[in-house]
């Protein structure tokens, strides 16, 4: 019960915010040509206040485990990659996808279900800083293996 009522409290509040935006473009209250406009300034003004205030909040010395992010970034290589026979771009567009970082819906989706939200954010930040590094590491790996 305790599960149904942290998932609740995560997914209801967005249900209640897409219902009140579908009832104000029926009644007429927000135009077609504003929802662009409404969602640049939630993306551009509004998610990086929110990610910077959170990630400064936050403890970046709990968040890395080097063993567990590598782990984790080879099995899903692997897995994805190269046992479903993909080769050349495609393997390449698959490292893309999988070694870049996680980003900013992992924060968000953590702080809304109760869980450890200074750990989202330490790992946004951990997984921005590390993804170049990890783009090229495995882009040098294909080449020389000849996958690409």
């Amino acid at each position: 019960m305790n599960s149904l009522t942290i998932c609740l409290g995560a997914i209801a509040p967005l249900f209640l915010t897409m219902a009140a935006g579908f009832a104000a473009k029926r009644a007429g209250i927000i135009k077609e040509s504003d929802i662009s406009r409404m969602n640049a300034v939630a993306l551009k003004a509004f998610m990086p206040v929110m990610c910077f205030y959170n990630i400064y909040n936050s403890d970046l010395s709990s968040a890395v485990r080097p063993r567990l992010i590598l782990y984790a970034v080879c099995a899903i290589f692997a897995v994805f990659g190269l046992s479903l026979g993909f080769r050349g771009i495609e393997l390449v567009t698959l490292l893309a996808i999988f070694a870049s970082s996680t980003a900013v819906a992992s924060f968000t989706m953590a702080q809304q279900m109760g869980g450890d939200a200074a750990l989202a954010g330490d790992i946004v930040v951990a997984t921005s800083t590390l993804a170049s590094f990890t783009l090229f590491g495995w882009s040098l790996l294909l080449k020389v293996l000849a996958l690409y």
